[in-house]
């Protein structure tokens, strides 16, 4: 089974990087999900949006519309990307969330775009 390594022990993820048990989570594992990722360093407020995320799941067992995280949080409508600097997926992963279905990333890739 993958792992993910962080100070302090290891936490088990499914073949793409997923957490297997979402309540594993802390934000040491996230941060080291982010490194794996490529974000070297989590702010103050992508982890705001990452524990937004997580609380919604956890309460709703479902992603919530991305304006929906920025209103929330009383963040611009830009806080998912600006300065957050990070895709939804990226964000979800990070959150310690499962993989989301087909449907939800869709959802969190947008829409397809038109071939030149």
């Amino acid at each position: 089974m993958p792992s993910i390594k962080f100070e302090g022990g290891s936490v088990e993820v499914d073949k793409n990087g997923y957490l297997k048990n979402i309540y594993a989570w802390n934000e040491t594992i996230a941060a080291a999900i982010a490194k794996r990722e490529g974000i070297n360093k989590l702010t103050e407020d992508s982890l705001e949006v990452i524990k937004f995320l997580r609380n919604y799941y956890i309460k709703f067992n479902s992603f919530p519309l991305l304006k929906m995280v920025c209103s929330n949080l009383d963040k611009p409508s830009s806080c998912m990307t600006k300065p957050f600097k990070m895709d939804p997926l990226k964000a979800w992963k990070i959150a310690g969330l499962p993989q989301p279905v087909e449907e939800a990333l869709v959802y969190l890739q947008g829409p397809p775009h038109p071939q030149k």
